[in-house]
């Protein structure tokens, strides 16, 4: 399970996701399985670029309540994240 921590906490360069929109969980499908919106989408994932300043997986920046809390994730995912989105032949590409 994912630890939240404050984004204070978070020195430049480390990684987090976080998504505001997104609802906890779905109701269930005819399956029965629950779901939820990916905190791993492009989006969702973000680099922290200076005090309370971030910059997504797309390139857009944001800032933050340094009081915010959040999901670290490794650096190395939020860096294939932003090859994907680059890549053209990936369904993650927006030109």
């Amino acid at each position: 399970m994912a630890r939240k921590v404050p984004i204070s906490s978070l020195t430049v360069g480390r990684c987090f996701s976080h998504s505001p929109d997104a609802p906890d969980f779905e109701e269930p499908d005819s399956s029965g399985l629950t779901t939820s919106r990916s905190v791993m989408a492009p989006e969702n994932v973000w680099k922290v670029t200076g005090p309370g300043a971030a910059e997504n997986a797309r390139g857009e920046t944001q800032d933050f309540d340094g009081k915010l809390m959040v999901v670290e994730v490794p650096r190395g995912g939020f860096n294939r994240l932003v090859e994907r989105v680059a890549d053209p032949s990936d369904p993650l590409y927006r030109g």
